[in-house]
């Protein structure tokens, strides 16, 4: 269904002019859909298995690892002098 768009304001305006759909839409939608589908079954190829597990323990390392490192820079920056940060 065309949208037609008129400006009646301008007097030198005299016809209407369509805005046109885009045609070639549905082949770059169903490439993408495609994509993510065989990256869904890859992901739960790879989710269902045993790397799950392993990459959540690696995970957890990492996290505990990095909360242990932030707290740590915290406590150094607030234990300096201001003259020692200048």
């Amino acid at each position: 269904m065309p949208l037609f768009i008129a400006d009646t304001r301008d007097t030198n305006y005299t016809a209407c002019t369509t805005v046109a759909q885009p045609s070639g839409m549905a082949v770059p939608m169903l490439s993408w859909a495609l994509t993510f589908f065989v990256l869904a079954i890859v992901a739960a190829f790879f989710g269902f298995g045993g790397i799950a597990v392993a990459a959540a323990d690696i995970a957890k390392i990492l996290f505990f690892l990095f909360v242990i490192l932030f707290i740590g820079s915290m406590i150094l920056r607030f234990t300096q002098s201001v003259d020692d940060a200048l």
